[in-house]
């Protein structure tokens, strides 16, 4: 099984550009997230913080979206300012949803 999921990925990652000039958040997180934070945001215990059920509580801080943006795997990724907030935005909303305050509006 891990070895088609291995397959699918690298289908996707050699596919997407061809298929696509604007990538969905799913496909950028696909790409540029989930290599480290997985497939259901869970992170690697001991060295990738997971995001799922944890991310939406950095929004009660007044920097909170900054801190998202200036983590090395954002800061440093070939994303443009619009992507980081498109595939932040999805990302809250898919993993988060339960955490996100009444408040939360999407930024771009």
């Amino acid at each position: 099984m891990r070895h088609g999921l291995r397959l699918f990925v690298i289908l996707v990652v050699l596919v997407l550009p061809l298929a696509s000039p604007a990538a969905s958040p799913e496909q950028l997180y696909l790409l540029n997230c989930w290599g480290c934070h997985r497939a259901g945001a869970e992170g690697i215990k001991g060295s990738v913080p997971r995001i799922k059920g944890f991310g939406a509580y950095f929004l009660q801080l007044s920097q909170g979206r900054t801190y998202f943006a200036s983590v090395p795997g954002v800061a440093n990724s070939s994303l443009s300012n619009a992507e980081v907030a498109q595939v932040l935005n999805w990302m809250l909303s898919s993993f988060c949803k339960d955490q996100l305050p009444a408040s939360f509006e999407a930024n771009e």
